[in-house]
């Protein structure tokens, strides 16, 4: 697994270069020495010796090991040699004739660094009136990722082949990012200020409308359109060769907005747009032939999950855990799916949340104890390859191997599998 360019928002630390603390005894003349302040203010000098530049934190003590004094916090020293000076005094007073013991922490300095992700951080880091600067979203992590072949304009005017990339909402960076196949930045932009994509699609029918290039949904901002009452709905927009522009609303279902990214599928052919609405178990159908609108037919599937169209119209649908083929028919007044077959068992997975096909291949993205990529041959249901280590989020060392959250899919023009990794991690695979 190849590591791709970041998209999740630009991230910046400050990091300690080399913040190794040691603990140390530290050489310095007074241990062992007989103090002469006999109660009184004395000057006692405190060789400290360290081998590279840095701060020491010093306390006194006596032979039995008992603390007199905080000496030091933080004190700066350089490589070799330092005197430090102890004027007798205590907690308690000041020190009598004796044995006294320096004890302390040493560690070498701290640099701010300032400090993008391991990915690109955008040419330049900032943002930039053409789109190519800064990243992508800095309140949610990606969620979509989506395959534009050559000739689907961008918003920089370039009409390569493209990854579009989506976040939920993004107050700095971008939601929505477009990426060469290399992972660099080619624009970015957001929805009315905030949004960008929970879910991507492209109509991959005959029969498309020649001037859309992508259709987008994402969380609509309860406050802003649906009130008290209701808090929340998806918003759906169509990218189109000139720009943005709105489709049209789902209401209901969305109650809490972080937790409901992945809980949203997004599927058009041939000029039918379906957004899989799964709180509320519901396939809701928009005809994308002209501008766009209200939705015109809703389905009801129990237990529904991601969808995903098969080149000859038919769709794959996420049902209990398990991957079903439905047979379409639509007549542009109401929208009718056949019973259904199974084409991958729920035993395949532990908690599937995205589907894609391609070339007839089925990727589902699994979470649970899986947080892998599985793939399936789409005629027959057979596994064929699962791509990524098993496990998902864990503490330590970043695998390349392994993912956490994995979500949006699109296999792009050279046969690499591009993942939206919901945990700001996204990653490439061959």
């Amino acid at each position: 697994m190849v590591s791709a360019n970041e998209t999740s928002a630009l991230r910046k630390s400050l990091r300690p270069a080399s913040a190794r603390i040691v603990s140390i005894i530290l050489v310095a003349t007074v241990a062992g020495m007989m103090c002469q302040a006999g109660g009184q203010q004395a000057d006692i000098p405190i060789n400290v010796k360290v081998d590279r530049p840095g701060s020491v934190t010093l306390v006194v003590e006596d032979k039995e090991g008992n603390r007199l004094k905080n000496l030091t916090f933080d004190h700066q020293v350089q490589a070799g040699a330092n005197i430090i000076h102890w004027d007798g005094s205590t907690l308690n007073g000041w020190v009598k004739p004796g044995d006294y013991h320096v004890r302390g922490l040493f560690h070498e300095d701290i640099t701010p660094v300032l400090e993008y992700s391991f990915y690109s951080g955008g040419n330049p880091p900032w943002p930039t009136k053409d789109g190519r600067g800064a990243w992508l979203a800095d309140h949610t992590a990606p969620a979509a990722a989506l395959f534009l072949p050559e000739g689907s304009p961008l918003p920089a005017k370039d009409a390569r082949p493209a990854v579009l990339i989506g976040a939920d909402s993004a107050e700095a960076g971008n939601a929505l990012m477009w990426l060469d196949l290399d992972g660099h930045k080619l624009a970015g932009t957001k929805i009315h200020g905030w949004n960008g994509a929970i879910a991507l699609a492209r109509d991959i029918g005959t029969q498309a409308n020649p001037n859309h290039v992508a259709y987008t949904v994402f969380v609509n901002n309860p406050s802003r359109d649906f009130g008290v009452t209701n808090p929340g709905g998806l918003e759906l927009y169509v990218i189109t060769k000139t720009g943005l522009e709105p489709l049209g609303k789902v209401k209901g279902g969305v109650q809490v907005h972080d937790a409901y990214r992945e809980l949203v599928g997004l599927a058009a052919c041939n000029g039918l747009l379906l957004v899989a609405n799964t709180v509320a178990d519901e396939i809701v159908a928009f005809d994308v032939r002209g501008t766009g609108g209200a939705p015109y037919a809703v389905v009801k599937i129990k237990g529904l999950g991601g969808i995903a169209f098969e080149p000859d119209g038919k769709l794959l649908v996420i049902v209990d855990g398990a991957v079903k083929r439905f047979t379409v028919e639509n007549d542009w007044k109401s929208l009718k799916l056949s019973a259904g077959q199974i084409v991958v068992a729920a035993t395949a997975f532990n908690s599937p949340k995205q589907i894609i096909e391609h070339e007839n291949e089925i990727f589902v993205a699994d979470w649970g104890d899986s947080h892998q990529v599985k793939v399936f041959d789409a005629a027959t249901g057979r596994a064929t390859r699962t791509i990524g280590k098993p496990g998902g989020p864990q503490i330590g060392a970043y695998d390349e191997q392994r993912m956490a959250h994995p979500l949006g899919m699109c296999v792009d023009s050279n046969g690499l599998l591009w993942v939206a990794e919901e945990d700001y991690l996204p990653k490439q695979s061959v």
